[in-house]
């Protein structure tokens, strides 16, 4: 059941789980868009991809782009038209927050955002920031996430069609109407019918995917001027459910539908030199329809088939931020406050109407003196649902500090250490039978150390980053079983220890090639139950130990090439970890050419070019060798 799967998200013992680029006065050593970039001067870890890298290394979706990131997973169910969730650091999805264009993505009822729904053609930059936000004027609501992904729109003049694998059809386009005024749509279909290779016990199962049909789309209108931002949006979504392969078992009769709208504004108007005032608003009202599809004719058991979600939020934040100089030290002072009101409507017998609102108050403030930066922030959360009062305070303190440097490199040391927590969402409070009612918020405690390098000569760019950190989760949500069935309790306790090593070159200016690479080793332990020898200090689920990622983008006279790949260790879908549980380690490659003859483009993108068998969820097998031809045509 595809709703089961949202309530795993949720329920699960497993920890899935906008900054802006500081320019050094002298010279910037930031690296050049091409290809996954980490920022050296930020107080925190910041990575980001441009829109020309996307187009190189033939990305067409969010999810695609995150996969490419340190720090980052990517919990992809299978299928074309999957649902995908980004956790960072291990903290699981419900723990990274989603920033469109200056506003929050929510969705109380699962907790989490399916990135796979944001394309990449109207998009300007994809960024992860790792703890705190590097902007004053962010909205206090993201300062509760330990992770912030965060999406910028563009205006552009384009239209493109893609065809490949398992008659997959994607068709784009986004266009500037007016001065400030720009429309994109986006069309996706996809059969999904790809066979398949999993081990099953001792044994390989072959087969082809079904029910694994997708038909979606998604439509923009942006307006943009000196001080405002308004952006109207719809999403519509139709798609089978292929479920999960299970004891040779891979027919699946589940459908869902969806449709989304939401209208956002943002407002920002500077008082003379110091001053800043911004206000922000937004309406989202989505609907959700589900049939697991084992309802039989005149059907009068008691068992529920259908479910049908609508969801109405209403969020509004203002604030203002103060800058100053005293001598050689320049200070910036903000404070936003958030509020957001969710209601969620269901044919459950357990939660036909719940609602919640919660307050969002943030004090940030940040000074920097030469090339040095201290950076602190303190967060309240006060939350009301029924007769339930949740309220907590959440500091955050980091520092970048320039330990050598000139005008073609340096060295840079960085420190974090924040509280942050995570509300249970309404699938965990309410769903039928599993939600618990009185459940706690999640407590995570964050701290990070790193160091950064970067450098400049003649047309080469360097840069380096390497940091250490920490995280514990207290009062973690998980699931447990009852006599009866399982429940939703505030038992979990996990630590996640880990090293991350980034580095990007760019290397000549007539036919430039840019490089970045990425490596993770992390040790991520249940600390639960210490009287449990079968589950304590063993490896978390889907947390492998280590990974890697790394794409290549090549200018040439004649093409464009891009190349990306992505290493995952073995790790367990249980606590338990034992051969049954275990996932077979994997690489995925990919190459993508493009030429360009005016205002056409032409594009080829070869997909899992070895034509690797893997899982990233259990039993959820993912797409083998595939191919996609793009053609665009540029205004």
């Amino acid at each position: 059941m595809q709703l089961l799967v949202f309530a795993a998200l949720s329920l699960s013992v497993a920890a899935d789980s906008i900054v802006s680029t500081q320019i050094l006065s002298e010279t910037s050593v930031e690296a050049s868009p091409a290809v996954v970039r980490p920022h050296i001067t930020s107080t925190t870890p910041v990575q980001s991809l441009q829109a020309e890298a996307m187009q190189k290394l033939g990305i067409t979706d969010v999810s695609e782009a995150l996969k490419l990131m340190n720090g980052v997973s990517v919990k992809d169910y299978g299928g074309l038209g999957g649902m995908k969730c980004v956790s960072i650091r291990n903290l699981g999805a419900t723990h990274t927050g989603v920033l469109y264009d200056g506003i929050p993505v929510s969705n109380a009822q699962a907790g989490q955002i399916d990135v796979a729904r944001f394309g990449s053609q109207h998009l300007s930059e994809v960024r992860i920031g790792i703890g705190a936000t590097q902007d004053v004027l962010t909205p206090a609501a993201v300062e509760s996430y330990s992770g912030l992904l965060s999406l910028s729109s563009r205006n552009c003049n384009q239209a493109q069609v893609s065809y490949g694998s398992w008659n997959t059809l994607n068709v784009s386009s986004c266009y500037e109407l007016t001065e400030g005024l720009s429309a994109n749509a986006n069309y996706r279909h996809t059969d999904g019918d790809y066979p398949f290779r999993i081990k099953n016990g001792d044994t390989w199962v072959k087969g082809n995917r079904n029910n694994d049909r997708v038909d979606d789309l998604n439509a923009e209108l942006n307006y943009r001027s000196r001080y405002w931002q308004v952006k109207g949006a719809g999403y519509f979504n139709d798609r089978r459910l292929p479920g999960s392969i299970i004891l040779y078992n891979y027919s699946s009769h589940e459908h869902m539908r969806e449709a989304n709208g939401l209208l956002q504004a943002q407002y920002l108007h500077p008082i003379g030199t110091h001053w800043k005032l911004v206000a922000r608003a937004k309406y989202n009202h989505a609907m959700t329809h589900y049939n697991d599809g084992n309802q039989l004719e005149n059907d009068v058991a008691s068992a529920q088939h259908i479910y049908n979600y609508r969801q109405n939020e209403y969020y509004a934040s203002g604030g203002g931020m103060g800058m100053f100089s005293t001598g050689p030290v320049r200070t910036r002072v903000s404070a936003l406050y958030d509020v957001l009101h969710a209601a969620l409507h269901s044919n459950l017998r357990t939660a036909r109407s719940v609602q919640r609102t919660t307050h969002f108050g943030v004090l940030r403030a940040d000074a920097t003196y030469r090339k040095h930066t201290l950076q602190g922030a303190l967060l309240y959360t006060l939350n009301r649902e029924k007769d339930n009062k949740r309220q907590a305070w959440s500091p955050t303190l980091s520092a970048n500090l320039q330990v050598w440097g000139n005008s073609r490199q340096s060295v840079h040391l960085r420190w974090m250490s924040r509280k942050a927590f995570r509300l249970p969402t309404f699938n965990e409070m309410y769903y039928y039978i599993y939600g618990s009612h009185n459940l706690k918020p999640e407590q995570a405690r964050e701290h990070n150390l790193g160091i950064t390098y970067g450098v400049w000569f003649e047309g080469v760019q360097l840069s380096v980053t390497a940091d250490a950190y920490r995280y514990r989760v207290d009062d973690k949500l998980i699931a447990f079983p009852t006599a009866f069935a399982w429940k939703v309790g505030n038992l979990g306790k996990a630590e996640s220890r880990g090293v991350e090593l980034s580095m990007h070159v760019s290397v000549g200016s007539s036919c430039p090639i840019e490089l970045s690479a990425n490596y993770q080793w992390q040790d991520a332990r249940n600390l639960d139950d210490p009287t449990n020898p079968n589950t304590y200090r063993k490896q978390l689920p889907y947390m492998p130990k280590q990974t890697a990622n790394g794409a290549v983008t090549v200018h040439t006279r004649w093409a464009d090439v891009g190349y990306t790949m992505q290493w995952m260790d073995e790790r367990y879908s249980s606590t338990m970890n034992t051969f049954r549980y275990r996932l077979e380690p994997f690489c995925e490659h990919s190459l993508t050419l493009s030429r360009r003859w005016a205002n056409f483009e032409l594009q080829g993108t070869l997909q899992n070019l070895t034509d690797e068998q893997y899982a990233v969820i259990q039993y959820y097998p993912m797409p083998g060798r595939q191919y996609r031809i793009t053609c665009k045509y540029f205004f």
